[in-house]
């Protein structure tokens, strides 16, 4: 039995433009997922919110959903856009996005909520893998991503920030 080669590498000339629709139905159903997954985060903050500031809303007799439209758009909340920034960049390298997919790793999960804190810091240091997801995520927040297999580079980093 033959085996099925994707689409996207297929070297074979049938329709110029068959990789350009794979691809622009591909970037739609991420999209959708991504939007999905930015909806579930931005809902997970709002309860994380109302949890806290429940009793004083009650203590207030302020509304609820009232006190919720008054506070800013949850989806422009940093970690939400960073989660779905970090999420983007994982799944297009552990899936047909690439030529060579990664497969997924068990311990990914770990290397993800370390990954997290990237926002935050000035320099991060990771693993060549994930390096390469932060690296492209890490201008936005201006963070300076280090690979552990490049330690030297760090200390010149730091070495000229202390000095």
């Amino acid at each position: 039995m033959p085996v099925e080669r994707n689409p996207l590498y297929n070297n074979e000339k049938k329709d110029p433009n068959e990789k350009q629709k794979i691809s622009n139905i591909l970037k739609k159903k991420m999209d959708d997922f991504f939007s999905s997954i930015q909806e579930m985060i931005s809902n997970q903050y709002k309860n994380e919110i109302l949890r806290y500031i429940k009793p004083f809303l009650e203590s207030k007799k302020i509304d609820e959903t009232e006190a919720l439209n008054k506070l800013s758009d949850f989806n422009d909340i940093i970690g939400v856009k960073f989660y779905k920034d970090l999420l983007t960049e994982y799944f297009k390298e552990n899936s047909g996005f690439t030529q060579n997919p990664r497969k997924l790793d068990i311990n990914d999960y770990y290397d993800i909520e370390h990954l997290r804190y990237l926002p935050y810091v000035d320099c991060y240091v990771t693993e060549s893998f994930f390096g390469g997801i932060a690296s492209k995520i890490s201008e936005k927040y201006n963070t300076k991503v280090f690979k552990s297999k490049n330690l030297i580079e760090l200390r010149s980093y730091l070495e000229s920030v202390i000095s």
